[in-house]
């Protein structure tokens, strides 16, 4: 609904552009940190998502080190905090 409002001025249509396009390729990668984190913590994926900004980057990167990740996952999965 914010997407549509801001579209609506012209001055604006570029960014609104760019913040879409961004917001899918966010949600796949945080999804799937989500799964790891709820598998970790033993709660659902959704209360997991509600976790991650909460435990921040340092918080999420000492869970995924504590399961075995490499730090090159680690960093592909933090990018979406």
């Amino acid at each position: 609904m914010v997407h549509r409002f801001l579209s609506m001025n012209i001055s604006y249509i570029d960014i609104v552009n760019f913040v879409q396009n961004i917001n899918p390729q966010n949600k796949k990668d945080s999804k799937e940190l989500a799964k790891i984190i709820a598998n970790k913590l033993s709660i659902g994926s959704d209360e997991a998502s509600s976790y991650i900004p909460i435990l921040e980057k340092e918080g999420v990167t000492e869970i995924l080190s504590d399961l075995g990740y490499e730090k090159k996952e680690i960093k592909k999965l933090i990018k979406t905090i």
